[in-house]
């Protein structure tokens, strides 16, 4: 029941959350082009924020169990928006893509988007970790645990990015 009411309330805020912002953004001039040329409002992302820290802080506060694991999403929601965020505002238009940031870091480079790629990936790892943390170190078995699960949660922080890049938001 409470995992329920806060996904329920996760998406009501980052519903609204979006709709303010990207209000925001219009009024004051936010706006980048995306790859048609329509000009949408940059860091409506923020929302996906808003609205799991509200899921988060319910499940601790009103949850079941221990809390801790809940500290490690909150760590990582708060530095993927932060890293978006840094994207958002510093980042220029002339890279694209994963292969393109990281060719372009490896060529001594280092963009916006390759920061967001590398901080994600640390990110996923720790929250991972702290996700596993009852677990017991069994060698290999933990080492693939850990990277299954460092796996799904980077997939899902680019399926968010993915959200705030493409266009009908």
């Amino acid at each position: 029941m409470h995992l329920a009411v806060a996904l329920a309330l996760s998406g009501i805020v980052t519903w609204f959350g979006a709709r303010g912002l990207t209000g925001l953004m219009h009024s004051g001039k936010a706006l980048v082009a995306n790859y048609k040329g329509n000009r949408i409002p940059t860091a409506v992302g923020l929302s996906f924020l808003f609205g799991g820290m509200t899921g988060i802080a319910w499940l601790i506060l009103w949850g079941e169990g221990e809390p801790s694991p809940g500290y490690g999403l909150i760590i990582a929601m708060l530095g993927a928006a932060l890293l978006g965020l840094l994207d958002d505002l510093m980042g220029t238009s002339g890279v694209k893509g994963l292969k393109g940031h990281l060719t372009s870091w490896l060529g001594g480079n280092l963009t916006t988007g390759a920061l967001k790629a590398l901080g994600g990936g640390s990110l996923a790892l720790f929250v991972a970790r702290l996700q596993l943390h009852r677990v017991t170190e069994r060698g290999m078995l933990f080492l693939a645990d850990w990277m299954v699960s460092a796996g799904m949660i980077a997939l899902a922080m680019n399926l968010l990015n993915l959200a705030d890049l493409r266009p009908g938001r």
